[in-house]
């Protein structure tokens, strides 16, 4: 009887996101952000990079952290580092190695910009972004604004390698 409440629980679950499925831009999974009530479900979301929790458990994260999580994939993957979508990513990390100049720092900082507006506008606004070259790496900080519950948050991300 149990068995059976569970199948038709996961059937009903299933056909509610068929129905109110959406593409996202960062994966090829569907991706329902624009229903507020799933996005409650969406909640406790696979923390990233993957890893286990003190129970043995895949480590979730709440909202904001998915979504500081996210900020750090797009700038973390390099253009052409995945294999279905060649575009995504920031080539933040080419630029890691670039020689100490204001001109280099704006150009970071608008790659970074035009990249987390390309691939998370759906999810959040970008007010401002700030990159620091400090002890052989970038500091990068953005300050956004999270779209659905209008939110201000800061992601400080370390890109790992030479300075700037």
């Amino acid at each position: 009887m149990q068995a059976s409440r569970e199948a038709d629980a996961r059937k009903k679950f299933l056909a509610y996101i068929l129905l109110n499925m959406r593409r996202c831009k960062i994966f090829s999974a569907p991706c329902i952000w624009a229903n507020s009530e799933f996005l409650e479900v969406l909640m406790r979301q696979i923390d990233y990079p993957f890893q286990f929790d003190g129970r043995g458990r895949t480590a979730q994260t709440d909202e904001s952290g998915y979504i500081r999580d996210l900020i750090e994939q797009v700038l973390l993957t390099a253009p052409g580092e995945r294999v279905m979508r060649p575009n995504f990513g920031s080539g933040v990390m080419q630029l890691v190695f670039a020689a100490a100049s204001p001109e280099v720092a704006a150009t970071t900082q608008f790659l970074i910009q035009g990249a987390l507006q390309q691939w998370l506008s759906d999810v959040i606004t970008v007010d401002a972004v700030d990159v620091q070259a400090q002890d052989g790496a970038l500091l990068i900080t953005v300050q956004y604004v999270e779209r659905r519950t209008q939110t201000r948050g800061v992601a400080q991300i370390i890109a790992p390698g030479g300075g700037l």
